[in-house]
């Protein structure tokens, strides 16, 4: 390997590692600031989690436009990573619903604007052999970040006696270092005459919307599946309401993403085994299992159960989810699946974060909305099995 192309990709993995180490010393806190400090409704949370959402994943699909006509991915990385020490600043100074909303909806665009080309460049400056490996890769980086942000989150809080926004500004300093590594050190291979130059060909689409309907039934399946699948947030306030001590909320996402980062590898062995629509409806699974623990959860141990089953249900799901919606590519079409894909995403976690919220306002307990969660997971799950028996031929492509 290339000396200066491995200290991209090592750089690349860095600024990952960091930026998401910041992120969760803010995430894993927020709810207990939306309940104990503004006595958000649940209602209102559902509202910011749900447009966050929505808006990461429209900012994922402008800026993968952007980097692709202007044949630049390192910009985008870099604003995005600046934007967001910015929002990571402005939490700190907030004061109520609306200036939280703002704030939380412009820390999410930054971290979509830098998404779509940080993957992107990943793919320009890596042979296709070796690509499969450096995503699973900087997923492990990305989980070590959340880990690693959570537990720092932790120890501040119980070294200074829960002082949130010293926390928040400590988020500051993985931030800075991912600004300085993302400047420095990540480079777009036009730059350097060693690496491959961009092929204009292939970054411009020249298929046509030719999709045949199986792929519309199951996205419609997976919009369905979305209203189970609202923001982590929602254990969070439960876990608070519980009068589970705010220091120990990082844990509690610690041990989510740990077990994600598990299941993850053990789903990438199983697929090389079983087929993967049967690895996504295992995780579909889990994912009603979790509901159901979380709805009955009313002591601390069992939240811990709900973290774990939770984790295990996003890392099967992420990685199988992405590798179903690639069978359905071809070269000419590419860009526009994901591209439905992440539209699929951003209104569906939209619409259920939105949901949630209500449910939990309209009957007084933070639960109702995890029995939401347990229906429309079945529900999904029927509909799943009932297209791929239906379809056995269109289903071929599962395999």
């Amino acid at each position: 390997m290339h000396p200066d192309l491995f200290l991209n990709l090592a750089s690349l993995l860095c600024v990952v590692f960091f930026s998401t180490a910041a992120t969760e010393m803010i995430g894993s806190i927020l709810p207990a600031v939306f309940v104990k400090k503004f006595n958000l409704l649940p209602s209102q949370i559902g509202l910011i989690e749900g447009w966050s959402f929505f808006v990461a994943f429209s900012s994922k699909i402008v800026a993968s436009m952007l980097s692709d006509k202007v044949k630049k991915r390192k910009i985008f990385i870099v604003i995005g990573t600046t934007l967001s020490i910015i929002s990571k600043g402005c939490f700190v100074i907030a004061t109520g619903f609306i200036s939280l909303f703002i704030v939380k909806i412009f820390d999410r665009i930054a971290k979509g604007f830098r998404s779509s080309p940080f993957d992107a460049l990943i793919a320009d400056i890596v042979p296709r052999k070796s690509r499969g490996f450096l995503y699973c890769l900087k997923y492990s980086f990305f989980t070590g970040g959340a880990i690693c942000g959570g537990y720092a989150a932790h120890l501040i809080l119980k070294a200074t006696e829960n002082k949130i926004h010293f926390t928040f500004l400590c988020s500051l300093i993985p931030s800075l270092i991912a600004l300085i590594l993302s400047i420095k050190y990540i480079k777009d291979p036009v730059n350097n005459e060693n690496w491959p130059k961009y092929n204009k060909d292939l970054l411009q689409h020249k298929g046509k919307f030719n999709l045949d309907s199986f792929f519309w039934k199951f996205s419609a399946i997976l919009f369905l599946l979305m209203f189970a699948k609202f923001s982590p947030s929602f254990l969070l306030v439960k876990a608070v309401n519980l009068g589970i001590p705010i220091e120990k909320l990082p844990i509690l996402t610690v041990i989510y993403d740990t077990c994600s980062f598990g299941s993850t590898l053990l789903a990438g062995l199983l697929s090389l085994k079983i087929k993967k629509i049967s690895i996504f409806k295992i995780a579909i699974i889990f994912q009603v299992i979790a509901h159901i623990t979380a709805y009955f959860a009313n002591i601390g141990g069992s939240l811990i159960f709900c973290c774990i089953l939770f984790g295990i249900h996003i890392g099967m799901e992420r990685g199988t989810r992405l590798s179903i919606i690639s069978c359905f590519s071809t070269e000419n079409n590419r860009a526009l699946i994901f591209s439905i894909d992440y539209v699929i995403m951003a209104f569906g976690l939209l619409f259920s974060n939105i949901l949630a919220g209500k449910l939990n306002t309209w009957f007084g307990s933070s639960s109702f909305s995890f029995l939401g969660g347990i229906l429309f997971s079945l529900f999904s799950l029927l509909l799943l099995q009932i297209i791929t028996k239906k379809f056995p031929s269109s289903a071929k492509v599962f395999e």
